[in-house]
């Protein structure tokens, strides 16, 4: 999961995006597309993310 959390500071945030609009369509958000796109390192953004 290490990687996975370097791969989401990295600028490549239209891929985290892109996973947010497909878990959508099936109707929930992952928690790692989730927190890639507001703070990998701040899983309370978690609880705002479900809100939405």
């Amino acid at each position: 999961m290490d990687r996975q959390f370097q791969l989401s500071i990295l600028p490549e945030s239209h891929l985290a995006v892109a996973q947010r609009q497909q878990n959508q369509w099936r109707g929930g958000v992952t928690v790692l597309s989730c927190v890639n796109l507001i703070q990998p390192y701040s899983l309370v953004e978690q609880d705002n993310c479900f809100s939405l």
